[in-house]
């Protein structure tokens, strides 16, 4: 684990002093955190200097403490974005699988529960310590998520309730998961009071949960539960 703050007269975390330019930085792996100090970037240049060399980020999870680095990373081919990874147990260490040629070796979360990855756009799915996370990158930085699906459409017929299920996932990774789920569909007709109550477990077709819904049911919130 590496802590690199910067000095007191306008140095980057890692990088130049005050009035210095950045340099070549290359990160394979660890847990590496970057504080630049009065004005000085967290990895490039110090204050007033000028942007130079590269920032090529490859593995590990690397905390910016301001969010400054200059220039842009890239993992050498294509530029790269902080994916923050919630929820994990502070100060753990942290085993990712599935998230090929990312150099994943010596991470540790934060006092946060959080690690940093660094990744290019797209949508990436990949286990940290046994939990799945889905992760999608659109020229920003992003937070990972373990929320697998979300309801794509709902209709009412012949007494019954379908929901139809989509998510992130790749599909494959998504039908492996939903093949394991045990979902449980909730109603609630006054969110005050919050009772919420459930339906008989639901039908699953591929994608679809069929639930009972009666046309004398008044105006409801659903609610759908998975583990």
């Amino acid at each position: 684990m590496i802590t690199a703050t910067g000095g007191n007269n306008g140095g980057a975390g890692i990088g130049g002093g005050w009035d210095g330019a950045g340099g070549a930085v290359e990160i394979t792996g660890g847990t590496v955190f970057a504080q630049g100090v009065s004005g000085g970037t967290d990895i490039g240049p110090g204050n007033y200097g000028a942007a130079s060399g590269s920032n090529t980020f490859t593995g590990g999870s690397i905390r910016l403490a301001n969010g400054t680095i200059a220039p842009a990373p890239s993992n050498g081919t294509a530029r790269v974005w902080c994916v923050t990874v919630p929820g994990l147990v502070p100060g753990a260490t942290v085993v990712i699988t599935s998230l090929d040629s990312y150099g994943v070796n010596d991470l540790f979360a934060d006092e946060n529960g959080n690690i940093y990855l660094w990744l290019p756009n797209g949508n990436h799915t990949f286990s940290a310590n046994g939990a799945l996370y889905v992760a999608a990158v659109e020229d920003a930085d992003a937070m990972a998520t373990t929320w697998h699906f979300y309801i794509a459409a709902f209709a009412l017929a012949d007494g019954t309730a379908a929901l139809t299920l989509a998510s992130q996932l790749d599909p494959d990774v998504f039908a492996t998961w939903i093949a394991t789920a045990t979902f449980t569909v909730r109603f609630c007709t006054n969110l005050t009071e919050a009772a919420w109550t459930s339906f008989p477990a639901p039908e699953r077709d591929g994608t679809t949960l069929t639930v009972p819904f009666s046309a004398d049911l008044p105006s409801a919130f659903l609610r759908v539960l998975t583990q």
